[in-house]
Formats: C-alpha cells, structure tokens, sequence
C-alpha cells in the first residue's frame, strides 16, 4: 500500500455486530442482507455507521409484531451499536440467463464468438426493411477479425443461450489501424446488426418504461440517463459528462488488444462518457449493446461498449443518431411509415420494376405532408392527429403495424389510395372514397383488440363523421374537442400570458 494514502479504519464494532445476529435478523420478514454501513437519515447518507438491514421493501411498524422489527441497537461485548434499515428490493445473481419472448432490448445475446446485450429493435432502412437487432460489433464478429462477417449463411444469435432469435445482417467495421499507431483496430462506432427470425419482437427494452427506441436522440452534457444490460440485470444511472470523444479500449480477454472507438465522422469523435456516483458501478461485462437512455425514458441517445468495471466509474457509449446513421437502420415509427407506403404501392404497381424507388419517394413525400399539415396548434383534426402521432399512442400504432398484420391490412385498405397520391397538393385536395371512415375506424378497433385503450374511438367517431365525399383538406380543418389537445392548448395560451 502506497506510503501517503491514509485508508479509514474499518468499522470493526458495527461488522462484527453484524455477523453476530446476522443469522437472526435474517429470519425477519422482508430481510434480504446484512452488513456494516452507513445510517440514512432524511435520504442522506450519515457520518454514523451501523448494522444496516438491506429490505425487499419497507414496512409500517404498525404491520410488523415486536419481534419482527429490527431492533433499534445491537449490543457486542457491552457496546450498542445503532442499526438502519434500507430498502434495496429483491436481489438476483446479475447474469441475465431469462428468455425473453417476444424479443426486445436489454436481454443477453450469443454469438459462436461472444456474448452481450442486444440493445434494442430497429428497422432496417436497407430493403426489404425488416426488424433486427442492435448491438455491438465485438459481440458479433471474431475478436481477431473485427472488420469482417462470417460468409453465408450469418452467423446464428440465440437467446439466451440455445434458442436461434436472429442472424448477424452487417457490422459497423473495425479496420486495421494505421502503421505505428498504439492500436490494432479503429472503428467510427462499435455496433452491428441481426436480422430476427422465428419469434416475435416489441419495439421496448426491459424495466425502463417510456417512448424509446422509437425516438432516439443525441446525448447532451449533464444529461441523466440509464440503462439496463443483461449482466447487470438492473437499471443503472449517470450523467452525460463528456461529449465527441475517441476511446482506446483494451480487450483484456485476448491479449490485450486495442481498439480506437469513436475514430469520429465530420463532426468529431462518437463516443460519450457517463459519470457513475462513487457508490455506483457501471456497466459490466456482458452488458456491451445495451441501449443508454433519458432516465425518464422519452428517448434512446447512445449504444454502451466500454467501461471501468468499478465503482465511481465511467460507461462509455456511441451517439445513437451516428450508430444509426452508420449501421443504416431507422426506428419503428419510420419504419411503421415505410410499411404503410410499401403496402400501398404494391397494391397500386403490382409487377412494376423498381418499385422500391417508388416507396422511398412516397416516404419522403409523407414526411413533408406531416411536418406541413399534422401539426399541433389551434384545436384542429390536423392537430388531433399530430397530438395522436406524436405520443405514446403513436409509438403503440408503429409497433402494432410491424407486428400485427391484421390491423396493417385495415390500415392499408383505409388510407392506402391516399398515400401515393402524386404529390402534396393532390394528398390535400384528395377527395375520401365511401367506406374510408368505415375501414379507418375498423383498423382502430383492431388496435383497441390488440392493445386495449390504445385510441379513444368515441372522439375519432364525431370527428370523421360524414367524412367520405370531402376533401382531406376540409376534414383535416375541422374543430374537434380532444381533451388532450384542450389541454395543450390551454397550457400554451397560459405560457403566452404570462
């Protein structure tokens, strides 16, 4: 031990106490650990050290029989020492070994050459646009062979460890560095993607409630994130400290080799760092894929593939719009908009070479439409749609579309005509077909079937009533009372007054 680092004492009294009635105070109801710490007044962490009491959960002492309270002391060789009890949940051993089905981000993945997290699903933007996987590169390929895949057929990713989920699509390359440098390999970002076959898929990652990954955005500094790997088996937290960086990364499994993340693109390096809180580890081995995200779950913002492994510790990521740009794949509500246009156009072009044209031109066309004319703003249809678009319903229906082809089917026979109208204005001045409001209210049903409570009918119902034989353009401009649209609004001219 270094000379001039004076280390505390260990608070022999209090770990002694505690290994003297560990045994009983386990017995208790809701005890899940025992150990020497520090007392939690108020949620701040004391000078004073104790026996702490680690519970599943807290309970009034009002619920608990005198002997089933922890006891206020503890006395050792005629010395009390005080007690505490924190409630910490239920542990479980941090290797993730579940199945998970349908498949979704967060849960451990296996390769032939390792294993890791698969962060989340996305769609593949190359056709025929399917829905894969994101993870990391060094999960997918040889460690020695960082720049190729294996030739045909891909390689096989299971889940957990003996079911085939999903086949290795591409990877993010790491090329050979150049000559001198103090590293074998550099890549832009760490990550590669698998096409998932054979079982369902939901657009949403373990124990993190929220929007992602259908909206994915960069990370920013001092923003809170987390993220739950499958190692971890937990959702960890931290703060967005460092911005564009380039890490080396030393791969201690094969002889420590070194990689450069991050070599960057036109705007710098890729790569963040997450700070940890000195109680905190980080992410941990096996954990490498997993998607980082706003700790109030509205949006993806990086792909984790490094970290210190310790307490106080950093997680190193990838900005996730450069991930996405670099593997080429896009999220479910893009790809929900991609589907209804490619249903649509094989309908109307059946047989029509390079119909794929078609589709991207008619995507770029719908996107200009909704940033034009389905806007949130003065208590119009157009408003509605864009309030219905833009929240949690809207990621509900893209997920719904990818995966349920029921209600993709009524959602094409609906408003399929109408989307490969030419251009803009003949979308707005295009006049709905007798049975339009029928078949819409149809695929709304569905939804509702699939996802109960999805979309409130009742609104939808009056707002498209006698809709057929009018142009978009009027029924679009129509005034409608949705009472989350009334109360946007209110809380808009509230901001204004003030």
């Amino acid at each position: 031990m270094p000379g001039d680092v004076q280390e505390p004492e260990r608070p022999q009294a209090a770990i002694t106490a505690a290994s003297a009635y560990a045994e009983d105070l386990l017995r208790l109801p809701n005890v899940t650990g025992v150990g020497a710490g520090y007392k939690v007044s108020g949620g701040r962490r004391s000078e004073t050290v104790g026996v702490v009491a680690y519970v599943t959960h807290k309970e009034s002492s009002q619920n608990l029989a005198s002997n089933e309270r922890v006891p206020e002391h503890l006395t050792v060789d005629g010395e009390r020492i005080p007690t505490d009890v924190i409630e910490v949940g239920r542990l479980h051993f941090c290797d993730d070994l579940d199945k998970y089905r349908p498949m979704r981000g967060g849960c451990r993945i296996v390769t032939s050459f390792a294993a890791g997290t698969a962060g989340g699903v996305f769609i593949d933007r190359r056709p025929p646009k399917r829905a894969v996987l994101l993870t990391n590169n060094h999960c997918l390929t040889e460690k020695d062979h960082p720049d190729v895949l294996p030739l045909p057929p891909f390689d096989s990713v299971y889940q957990p460890t003996s079911d085939i989920v999903a086949y290795t699509t591409r990877i993010v390359p790491a090329y050979l560095a150049p000559l001198g440098a103090n590293y074998a390999h550099e890549a832009v970002v760490d990550a590669g993607i698998a096409e998932i076959r054979y079982v369902d898929r939901i657009f949403e990652v373990i124990g993190i409630a929220g929007k992602h990954p259908q909206y994915c955005g960069r990370p920013y500094l001092g923003l809170k994130v987390a993220f739950r790997g499958s190692t971890s088996a937990q959702v960890k937290t931290g703060t967005v400290t460092g911005l564009g960086c380039k890490f080396i990364v030393e791969d201690k499994v094969n002889g420590f080799k070194r990689r450069l993340i991050g070599a960057g693109l036109s705007s710098g390096g890729t790569g963040f760092v997450i700070q940890h809180t000195s109680d905190s580890v980080p992410s941990l081995q096996g954990d490498s894929g997993t998607l980082v995200i706003d700790a109030n779950g509205t949006a993806s913002r990086g792909l984790i593939f490094a970290s210190t492994l310790h307490k106080g510790g950093v997680t190193l990521a990838g900005d996730i719009i450069d991930v996405m740009y670099c593997c080429d794949i896009t999220t479910s509500l893009n790809g929900a908009m991609y589907l209804v246009v490619s249903n649509a156009v094989d309908v109307e072009f059946a047989g029509i070479a390079g119909r794929h044209d078609l589709v991207d031109d008619h995507v770029d066309k719908l996107e200009r439409f909704r940033a034009g004319y389905i806007r949130s703003g003065d208590g119009r249809l157009s408003d509605a749609v864009g309030l219905l678009l833009q929240g949690e319903c809207g990621a509900v229906i893209a997920d719904s579309l990818l995966v349920d082809d029921d209600f993709a089917g009524l959602v094409n026979r609906s408003i399929g005509p109408w989307v490969i109208q030419p251009n803009i204005f003949e979308m707005l001045d295009y006049r709905i077909p007798e049975g339009f409001t029928g078949n819409l209210l149809a695929a709304f049903a569905r939804l509702n079937h699939i996802r109960p409570g999805a979309v409130d009918l009742s609104w939808w119902e009056r707002a498209l009533h006698e809709a057929d034989g009018h142009t978009v353009r009027e029924v679009l401009g129509r005034r409608v009372r949705v009472p989350e649209l009334a109360a946007i609004i209110a809380e808009r001219a509230s901001g204004q007054m003030s």
